[in-house]
């Protein structure tokens, strides 16, 4: 048995593997990384296929305080990302490719 926990890390990958994602080349605000994402029930019952794009646009964009503490913490401590700091905080990638283990 899978919990809702585990099929949201099947479905859209670890916290720390969506903080890499979420940084990109150019890196992102470590405010907009934090963006709180509502819960929402579009995966398991999607209305429309605009939806389901939107939704995915958002979950790649806006990660959620929950899983960009938790995921920023790991890819830190994985050497994946690091914290650029200035007048606006910047989390950067340290690698240029995804490790699956």
């Amino acid at each position: 048995m899978v919990t809702q926990e585990g099929r949201e890390y099947i479905q859209g990958g670890t916290p720390e593997a969506r903080v890499w994602d979420a940084a990109g080349g150019a890196g992102i605000p470590l405010a907009e990384l934090k963006v709180r994402q509502k819960q929402s029930r579009i995966r398991e019952k999607p209305p429309s296929f605009l939806c389901v794009c939107l939704h995915s646009f958002v979950a790649q964009t806006k990660l959620g305080a929950d899983i960009a503490d938790v995921g920023f913490k790991q890819a830190m401590a994985l050497k994946a990302v690091k914290l650029n700091k200035g007048d606006a905080p910047v989390v950067v990638r340290l690698v240029s490719e995804r490790e699956h283990t």
